[in-house]
């Protein structure tokens, strides 16, 4: 079995933008020490973090959001990660590894780490960043080890991060395994379409659920299929001071620890924090172990709960739910999309001392559908925390 001691690290970038909505040159903004934590790249327009390196992918998260933290207290610009391409400034996710580079095989990264990586970003961003940079097998060589040049930044949100930190942790612990399996997976052209890049990224995160070190990260690779069928491409559009949580509470220690990780079932730990609360009726224990912990860090709580039989088969909202126009569309369309025959309607004479968030199941739906109401409560509880949106007819998270 591999050596599970190993330091994994990153400088991802992302740009900066003004009250005005203008980018900032980070170059201008930050301090020049390229030293810095949280400082300019190397060209001058974008900012990149270099957080603390970690031996987990849940530390390097959590390191990750302490210097985010730091920096927007110090500096208190708005952040937007991702490929770069709707602010014209290619932005990378530059994995640290501790590999030795003349024994790397940069296929095996671009496979189990770069291929599933690019499934999540936009079409149109993909292509555009790897006419400049971030093309198949874009590796440098340094002195503690190897740094993988071919992501985009995955910062974009907590979720993202953690994935991306767990495929390099597991490829890093299992590069020598995965070298000749690799090679069943013949790369796709950057231009070419979702469903292809999609469909190739399935085949190598199944080749990786072999490996001896998979069950440690599971819960953190898992929710790749959440992601592509339910979400949709990551957003480039959204602050990282909203994802990560830093408006809230700017000195809240590891944040990221208890992060929602969009997923369809929850951690063995049964301590994970969630603002989910649930009923007890017997017939939501199955939907709560499906829909698994969301933690916002905001003192906001959607409550779950079993409706009677007598008040039908629909979905019920609450008004404070139901007026959110864009919840309303993203749940039709997840019930449309898996033929569920429900509809999503507002809770008449909802009475308001149960509290403003609340999604009523109905029973019939909970006996048959039970992973399907599972997502409806997820789906609701990640729009309430603002980890999800509906815009311009698609899905952001």
């Amino acid at each position: 079995m591999p050596r599970e001691y190993k330091l994994l690290g990153a400088d991802p970038e992302f740009c900066l933008i003004d009250e005005h909505g203008t980018i900032v040159t980070a170059s201008r903004a930050l301090s020049m020490n390229m030293r810095a934590k949280f400082g300019p790249d190397g060209g001058g327009e974008c900012a990149e973090i270099r957080p603390t390196p970690a031996d987990t992918p849940r530390g390097l998260a959590a390191s990750i959001r302490r210097t985010l933290a730091r920096g927007y207290e110090r500096y208190g610009y708005s952040m937007v990660a991702g490929t770069g391409s709707d602010l014209g400034y290619p932005t990378g996710g530059h994995l640290h590894l501790q590999l030795e580079p003349e024994n790397v095989d940069p296929h095996v990264l671009d496979v189990y780490i770069g291929l599933p990586l690019a499934a999540l970003e936009p079409e149109v961003g993909r292509s555009w960043r790897r006419k400049m940079y971030g093309r198949w097998g874009d590796i440098r060589s340094q002195n503690w080890g190897l740094e993988y040049r071919t992501p985009s930044s995955w910062l974009v949100s907590p979720a993202t991060t953690l994935f991306a930190s767990a495929l390099a942790w597991l490829v890093t612990l299992h590069h020598d395994e995965l070298s000749w399996k690799s090679h069943e997976i013949i790369l796709p052209l950057w231009n070419r379409g979702q469903a292809e890049f999609v469909n190739k990224a399935y085949l190598a995160l199944s080749h990786l659920t072999t490996l001896s070190n998979y069950p440690k990260v599971a819960e953190l690779l898992e929710p790749f299929n959440f992601f592509v069928d339910v979400l949709g491409t990551w957003c480039e559009e959204r602050r990282l001071e909203d994802t990560w949580g830093l408006r809230v509470d700017i000195q809240k220690p590891l944040y990221t620890e208890r992060e929602e990780r969009a997923m369809e079932r929850p951690p063995d730990d049964d301590g994970v924090d969630t603002n989910i609360i649930w009923n007890s009726d017997l017939r939501m224990d199955r939907i709560m172990h499906l829909c698994g912990p969301v933690a916002s860090g905001l003192r906001e709580k959607v409550w779950a709960v079993g409706l009677r039989h007598d008040r039908g088969d629909d979905v019920l909202l609450s008004p404070a739910l139901y007026e959110r126009g864009e919840l309303r569309i993203l749940l039709a369309k997840f019930l449309k999309k898996k033929k569920v025959d429900v509809q999503v309607k507002l809770w008449d004479g909802y009475p308001h001392k149960n509290g403003e968030f609340v999604i009523g199941l109905p029973l019939n739906h909970r006996k048959d559908s039970p992973l399907e109401m599972a997502v409806l409560v997820r789906l609701a509880a990640l729009h309430s925390f603002n980890r999800i949106m509906q815009e311009k007819k698609k899905v952001v998270y």
